[in-house]
Parts: C-alpha cells; structure tokens; sequence
C-alpha cells in the first residue's frame, strides 16, 4: 500500500445542503469500460482458443481467420452483453445522492444518515486502469458505515469511479468528505474519519484490503484453472477430432476420453467417443456412451440417430423407431434421420413408407446416396430388380458417390443378385469385405450369394464371421439351415 493520510476531527459543524446533490451514472463511461474489457476478456478467451486448436491447423491463412473471427464473436458478446448488464443495473440502482439527512446509495436503497458514516477512503486504482488500458486510472471511494452489532463494527460500501463522469464524482467526493469530516482535502488516496478510534479503524481498513486481496487471488487462480481446463479439454477434442479424419481410431478413442475425464458433461465428447468405439467394433461400449451424451443434452439428435442404426443392426426395430421419432421432432429435414427413418421403415417391411421417405430426402437433396439406394432396395423387394439397377446406373452418372457408397453397392449386388448375376454380386460384395471388416451385413450378404453358388465351405467360412459380429442376427439362423440342408443334398 503506498502512503496513506489520516485524518481526525470531532467538529459536528458541517457545511448545509440547500439542495440534494445527485450523482448518476455516466453512459458514455458505460460504453467506454465495455469497450475497454470486451478487448482484454476476447483476446484472453482468444488465447484459450488458439491453444485449443492447434490440432486443427492447416495452414497460417485459415488458422489466422479461424483466431480473428473467434476474437470478434467474443469482443461482440461480451460488449454487448456487459454493456446491457450496466445499464440494467443503473436503471435498478438509480441515482446516489447526497442531501442535508445524508447519503443514500440508490433510488431503492435506504437512507444512510450523516451519524452512521464514521470515515470514508479514497485510492486509485492503478492495476486495475493499467490492466483495461483505461485513460486515467479508476478511483474507489469507501464507506465505513456504523453498524449495531458491536461484534462487527463497520460495513464498507464502494463505489469506483469508472461508472460516472470525472468532474461529477470529483465533486460529488469533495461534498461527501466535507460533510463527513469537514475537511477540504485535495488528495488522490486517503482515509479519513470523525472517529477518534483510529486505531480500530485502521484495523478494519487492513482487513478490507487483505481481504479483496485474498478474493482477487482466489478468482484469479480459479480462472486460471477453468481456462486451462477448458483450454487442455479441448485442444484433447481437436486432437481427436483430427485422428477420426485420418480414421485413427485408436487415437481417437484415446484423446476422447481423456476429455470425457476432464470434462464428464461434454456431451459432444461423449457421442464422439461413441463413434470412436462404434469404428472399432466396441458396440456395447458405444451405445452406454452414447446414452450417456443423451442424459447430458437430452435435444442432442446425433447420438438418437446412432442408437437407432445400432437398434437397427440387431433388428430391435421398435427401439430404432423410438429413436428416430424423437430425433424427428427436433430436425424435422436432417438427412441423416430421414434415412434412418427411411431403412427402419424397409426393414420392418414398410415399403411404401420407405419409399415416401427417401422421395422426400431427395425433394431435399437430389444428390443423397442414401436415399437413391432405398428406392433402389424397393424396387427390389417389390419384383423389379431390373428397374432397381437402372436407378442405380443412372443416378451414378450424375453422382460418382453411387460408385462408392457402401449402402447402394450392397443394393446392387443384392439386385444383381436376385437377377442371378452371381458372380459379378460376388465381386462386389468381397471389395466392400476389405474396406468395411465391420460391417455384418457385407458378411451375410457374401455368404448368402456363396450359397447361391454352391460354395458350401466359403459360406460357412463367412458365416462364421458374420456371427461374430452380430450374434444375435436372425439370419444367422436361416443361412445356418440353409447350409445344413445343402450338406444333405
């Protein structure tokens, strides 16, 4: 603390007020102290930001505009967010004035008369004006207030300078310690009384400061802790968001869960661990996670629509359903969910829903994989293989996707299939095996056209694979039959 001036005086004569003095608040300083924080808190935000995503870059042009435009979004929202909070808290507070009675610190506070104010203090606020880059450094007047309770004597009341205009909270100090102590003092820092129990008074002082002390202390470390955290969270996220590109997996589960640790309520990582787990073949894992990020953000669709191609796989259609119901509710037009919606639909033997559904996704987007290889599958089911691979073949003219999407290459070996082209079924189906070794419906696919071809050895072969990967399959059960009734012939 730099030196400070006491002052004591037991002389009851005090200037008269023949009128109230009012001190509002200054809106034009409201803008200048939004301004000046809005920069400090969006680089320091920004900071945070450009740690976090250094996993992500891919170059100085994009990683500089990813930074400008996360510092402006921050700059905006902290401006215009603290800029109504003051304004809203002038309107509440009203005006503080001064009047013969004495000092009352807003419209709806209650009058403190002139006996209770026992000392006043006045310091500039030099860290806090070089920190914001303020003009002049802030000023915090300081009212030590008798209380009854004699156990606690004072009750400080502050009021910095930075909401009111100079000249009117130069004057308004003046008026207030000559009233308090009847002392013209032209000092920038000091602590004056009416009390002669300085000592006590210097006592309470020391506290007050030791005690902002300690409170500045301890919000500083914590948000040093929160930004850090939040800081290694996230650049964990980015980390594993960029191994799930390279489809490393592994990597990519790693990085996820040490976020979910840090951080057990962020949903997005627990939804991304899921999938992680789900590219790894850890289903059982990732349907727990994935319910996990649905009780965290129960609005969250992503993880409603993972689930049901999870019901999906183990022919619960009733719980698939549920799921996409749900995430419809929320994204009436996600193409995700309509094709979801659209293969539940198939495989519950809905055709016709099926097929409305996917005419639809395309209303949406005339380039959707998805939904060209539903209308394809119906075609099938309805008889009329042919039309089915003309759809295919013409729709992979204007979208090379069709060649290589793993949904609309199994309807057409599944096509080819049914129009007894066997073993240009089979190629396609043994491509799909190497690229998709997770995929059961490859695998039951492949050993049924194996059936069909009397390759009796390789189907089991392939069965038991596709065992493996989907136990509870229903059409385990029927190619096993069928097998045992191609040994008996």
């Amino acid at each position: 603390m730099q030196s400070s001036k006491l002052n004591s005086t037991h002389q009851e004569v005090s200037p008269s007020f023949k009128h109230s003095q009012f001190l509002r608040f200054h809106y034009l300083g409201f803008n200048t102290f939004a301004l000046k924080t809005a920069i400090v808190i969006a680089t320091l935000l920004t900071l945070c930001d450009a740690i976090a995503l250094i996993p992500t870059y891919n170059g100085i042009a994009d990683f500089a505009i990813n930074i400008i435009s996360l510092w402006t979004k921050a700059l905006v929202l902290w401006y215009i967010g603290f800029l109504l909070i003051m304004f809203f808290a002038s309107f509440v507070v009203g005006e503080i004035s001064l009047s013969a009675k004495g000092i009352r610190l807003g419209g709806f506070s209650k009058l403190v008369t002139w006996d209770l104010v026992e000392a006043i203090s006045l310091e500039p606020q030099k860290l806090f004006g070089k920190l914001f880059s303020l003009e002049n450094a802030p000023i915090k007047l300081t009212l030590f207030i008798a209380r009854s309770n004699a156990k606690k004597r004072w009750r400080s009341k502050e009021l910095p300078s930075f909401f009111f205009a100079a000249n009117e909270y130069k004057s308004f100090i003046e008026k207030l310690a000559s009233k308090v102590t009847n002392l013209q003092i032209n000092s920038q820092y000091y602590l004056v009384s009416k009390n002669p129990d300085l000592a006590n008074l210097k006592r309470n002082y020391c506290f007050y400061h030791k005690q902002r002390f300690f409170i500045t202390v301890f919000i500083a470390l914590s948000l040093i802790c929160f930004l850090g955290r939040r800081t290694y969270v996230y650049y964990v996220y980015n980390q594993a968001n960029t191994n799930m590109k390279r489809a490393a997996y592994q990597s990519a589960m790693d990085n996820y869960s040490k976020a979910t640790t840090i951080d057990p309520y962020f949903a997005y990582a627990w939804h991304n661990l899921a999938t992680a787990e789900f590219k790894l073949g850890y289903i059982p894992n990732a349907i727990e996670h994935w319910q996990k990020a649905l009780a965290l953000k129960p609005d969250f669709v992503e993880p409603k629509v993972s689930l049901a191609y999870c019901y999906l796989q183990n022919y619960d259609y009733v719980r698939a359903r549920q799921q996409l119901d749900k995430a419809l509710k929320l994204a009436p037009n996600d193409p995700y969910v309509l094709i979801n919606s659209a293969q539940v639909s198939m495989r519950s033997g809905n055709i016709q829903q099926a097929m409305r559904t996917a005419r639809l996704l395309l209303a949406l987007d005339n380039k959707n994989t998805g939904a060209v290889a539903v209308i394809a599958q119906a075609r099938i089911r309805l008889g009329r293989p042919e039309d089915a691979l003309k759809l295919l073949n013409k729709a992979s003219k204007n979208n090379r996707m069709i060649t290589t999407d793993i949904y609309c290459q199994l309807v057409k070996a599944e096509a080819l299939a049914v129009l007894n082209k066997l073993d240009q079924a089979e190629l396609i189906t043994r491509k799909l095996s190497y690229s998709q070794p997770n995929n059961a419906d490859i695998f039951f696919d492949l050993a049924d056209i194996f059936m069909k071809q009397g390759k009796v050895k390789q189907a089991k072969e392939i069965l038991v694979k596709a065992e493996q990967l989907q136990p509870k399959n229903p059409r385990t059960l029927l190619l096993k039959t069928k097998l045992d009734l191609a040994k008996e012939n």
